[in-house]
This record gives structure tokens, sequence and C-alpha cells, in this order.
């Protein structure tokens, strides 16, 4: 170069340019990557090159430059990381073939967080950079521990309330680090939000807004905000920012999915498996306020669900030809039939000593200073007898959708059952040829009770209700169980119905003081 009185540029120039066979093989050697070589540099020599360009203690004053002509590389790698991740069948949701199971797939988001990763690499690198990077105070901190920043001087505390930086808070809105949910604090200590969660979503969010198809997050956060009671109005502001879809598809989405779930439900009452319905009335006020005659509407509608019961023989003809053969046999019942045995007083003794056992550990003054209490209290809750007969199982609840009936009446559970047989595909013969259990409340039994006995010489047993078995359900048993006492002293439901009114509950112990069945109280 001093010789010949050139520059480097014109150097380089020459060196990258020209056509002599000698020159181009070197410069295609050194152009050349070597998977081999321990590091970088000397896999790829133009890696040596780019370092010492951006060693800024030589030439501080080139940097700003040589960032400048970085920008459009990094546009060209931008570019088809997008192009990658819009064009992925695994981030695009069609609602005509959507199910539930496929849903339930779909919320795991560390499986997005892969997808993505592996797509758009330089995107994902640059905004884990600009999110996860420490911060001057975070660099100062040596400790571990998720706490508040302390503030700037000068600065107000504007984030001093932030409930992600209080251990304490109940779980939902900031988990302490010991809790397995919030594990990521480990490798980012110092950040109260987890900077994975906000990368995923900012090219969720850019992603969607290039290309609507590419809205597995989005369809994802649309449905968890209109569940969650978010007005239309701040979805559709979300829905504008790219955060989430509309509320229209969310409406489109969750019929849907109700579809779906009612399919499935048809496919556990088909199968043979046994199983039980439950079903509760769902009212719904709708007031018009801005209407000339004021008139509020009532929407009176009945959710269903179907259960299926594991480890049970499937319900015969014969199975329901007995239960009817049953049924008003109660007359003949005796008090030895529901005696306790040897077994159930020996069961009862010891629950009564465990339970004065465990008043006297937890209510004795001074219990506090006791050494070993947290022993004696354990030895104490052993002592409580335990029966289980059945072993506890995973239940397979579907849902079965709405019907538009009010099922708070005689004709209202009479139609409820008409819809259920309809919408599961099967016959009435078939339908009411076995056992079907219903679980309900005590208004729901009361009525299906006296529905049947309306209905005891109708003409076919699908209108006779004889396969309908209702059973209490377990938070509903204890109004079971008091309407049985009460009918059982005083007989006749003319006297019973008064004193089950909830207003009036001191009217169920006048009237047991006044019974001689009852004594005095």
């Amino acid at each position: 170069m001093i010789f010949l009185l050139v520059s480097t540029k014109q150097l380089m120039h020459l060196l990258f340019t020209t056509e002599i066979p000698s020159v181009t093989k070197r410069i295609s050697h050194f152009m050349g990557f070597f998977a081999t070589e321990s590091t970088l540099e000397a896999q790829f020599a133009p890696a040596l090159i780019f370092n010492l360009w951006h060693d800024g203690s030589r030439w501080p004053k080139a940097q700003n430059y040589l960032r400048e002509m970085t920008v459009p590389c990094a546009h060209e790698l931008a570019l088809p990381d997008s192009d990658r991740v819009i064009s992925s069948p695994h981030l695009r949701v069609q609602l005509k073939t959507l199910s539930i199971h496929k849903l339930r797939k779909l919320l795991h988001p560390t499986k997005l967080v892969e997808i993505i990763k592996e797509l758009a690499p330089f995107t994902w690198g640059v905004l884990h950079m600009f999110s996860a990077s420490p911060n001057k105070a975070r660099k100062q901190r040596k400790t571990d521990e998720d706490v508040p920043m302390p503030p700037s001087a000068g600065v107000e505390e504007d984030w001093a309330d932030d409930p992600n930086d209080n251990e304490n808070v109940e779980e939902g809105e900031a988990n302490p680090s010991s809790i397995p949910k919030r594990q990521w604090s480990k490798k980012y200590p110092g950040f109260s939000r987890n900077p994975v969660f906000v990368i995923l979503l900012t090219i969720s969010m850019l992603a969607f807004v290039r290309n609507r198809a590419t809205n597995v997050l989005p369809l994802i956060l649309g449905l968890f905000f209109k569940i969650s009671g978010t007005s239309s109005r701040v979805v559709t502001m979300l829905s504008n920012a790219g955060v989430c879809v509309s509320s229209r598809t969310v409406e489109r989405l969750k019929v849907r999915i109700t579809d779906d779930a009612i399919r499935l439900a048809v496919e556990l009452i088909t199968s043979g498996q046994v199983f039980f319905t439950i079903f509760d009335n769902i009212n719904i006020l709708q007031k018009s306020q801005q209407r000339i005659s004021s008139t509020n509407d009532m929407i009176n509608a009945t959710n269903v669900a179907i259960v299926g019961i594991n480890g049970v023989k499937p319900f015969t003809e014969a199975d329901l030809a007995e239960q009817l053969a049953l049924r008003g046999q109660h007359a003949k019942a005796k008090a030895t039939d529901i005696l306790p045995t040897r077994a159930d007083d020996k069961i009862v003794g010891k629950s009564f000593v465990a339970l004065i056992a465990e008043m006297i550990v937890a209510f004795t003054p001074g219990n506090s200073r006791w050494k070993d209490r947290k022993n004696i209290a354990e030895a104490v809750a052993a002592m409580m007898p335990a029966d289980c007969p059945l072993p506890p199982d995973e239940s397979d609840a579907r849902p079965f959708g709405l019907l538009d009936v009010n099922e708070g009446s005689k004709k209202g559970v009479v139609k409820v059952l008409g819809g259920i047989q309809e919408r599961s595909t099967l016959s009435q013969r078939i339908w009411a040829s076995i056992w079907r259990i219903f679980v309900d409340d005590w208004l729901t039994s009361n009525n299906l009770r006296a529905a049947r006995c309306n209905r005891t010489d109708d003409i076919n047993a699908m209108e006779r209700l004889e396969y309908a078995q209702e059973l209490s359900a377990p938070f509903h048993f204890a109004l079971q169980a008091t309407h049985m006492i009460m009918q059982t002293h005083y007989d006749t439901p003319s006297k019973i119905r008064p004193l089950l009114q909830p207003t009036k509950a001191c009217s169920i112990a006048n009237g047991m003081s006044r019974s001689p069945l009852f004594g005095t109280l």
C-alpha cells in the first residue's frame, strides 16, 4: 500500500472484486466457514475483521456509522423471521375445524415459546436483549430476591404500589419465587414480570397485525378477556392493538366450542357407559332502562352437563323393572332397617373422641407454648376414623349446552327431560328403556316427583317419566335431608312448606318445640 500509493479502500475493493485466480482463491478461503475450528474467529475469518472494526477503544467515532450500516442487515434478517412466523401452520387456528382437544393443546404457552424461538431466532434475540437486560439498579443488586428497586433521586415512585413486587399478595397477582409458577425469577433476578411472556406477546401482536390468520395467542387471549367480563370496548381496543381477536370472533369461537362439547357429550351418552345428568336453571335479568316502557326482560335457561361413572356395569331394562317394582315399598319399612350396627357404633365412638381431642388441642389456653404441638395436632387428626369405600377417580364431565327452558316448575322439568332426550340423538323408546340418573337440587327433585305422580296413567314410559331416577347433589343434600325429616314428622306438605321458608327459620324451632314428636326444646 505504501509503495504502490494506494488507499486501504482501493486495496479492499481490489481484493474482493478482482478476477485474478490466485487472489480469488485466497479471498474465497478467507470467506469460507470451517466448522472444525474451536473459536468463531477461526471458523469464520471475517468475524475477526468485524470484531476489530467494533473496537470502540481504537475507533470510537466510527462506531455510530458501523451500527447504522447494520440496520439494513437487521431488516433483512427480521423479514424472513416474520415470513416464517406468519406461514407456520402451528400458529394458525381455523374456527371451523377447532375442537376442545385442540384448544387444550393451545393452552400451553411453553409450546408457543419453543415454536416462535425456532421460527424467529433473530427477532427473539433482539427483543430478549431489549427487555431482559438488567438495568443499573439490578446490576448493582447482589441478591437474587425479587424485591422492589430502590427509588432514584428526584424520581416519583409511580411503581411503589406494584402488586407484582409484593411477595405476600395472593396467588394470581404475584407469586413468591418459592412457588413453582414463578421459578422464572431465578433466571431473571430482580424482575417482577417474566420477560419471556412479554416477548411472546410482542411477536404475536406483530404477526397478527401483518397476517390475521396467525391467531393462536390472540384467540386464546380474546377468549380469556371475554369470559373474564372484559367490556366490548376494551376488547375492541386490544384487538386494534393486535393483542387479541375481535368480540365477534370470540363469540364464534364460543359457539364452535359449545357444538364440539355437545358432540363429546353425545358420544358419552351413546357409548353405553353409565352416566348421570346434572342440570340447573340460569336466570339472567336484562335491564332495559332506555326503552319507553322501561320493561326488563328475564332470560330463563337451563344448563346441562353429562358426567360419566367408571367401574359400574351398564344398566339394563331388567334393572329398570326391578326399580319400578320397589317404588312405594318404603311404606313397609321398619325401624330395624335403619338401625346402626355395632361397627357403626364403634366408628361413631371413635369420631366423638377424636372431635373432643381436636377441640382440646385447638382451644386450650397456652397451647401455643406446647412442645411438639405440630406432632400432637397431626396425631389427633389421625385419630379420626376414615371410611372411603370407593377410591377417588377423575370425573369425566362434559358440558351439554343450554336449553331454552325454565326448569323451575313441573312443566319445565318435563320439557328439560324431553330436550335432553332429543339432543342425545336417542329415540324415546331407547331413552326410556333403562335407568337415567339425574342429579339436581331440592326444587328440581320435588318437581320431578310431582310431575311423575301426575303422569302415572300416561301413554308410555317416556311420558310417565319411569326412567328418571333423581338423586340429590352433594351441595343440596342438607336441604333434602331437612325436607325428609320435616315430611316424616309433619306428614302433609301444607305443614312443611311454611317451615322451609328461608325467612322463617325461627318457625322450624317453634314448630318442633310444639310438636309432641320432638318433645320440649
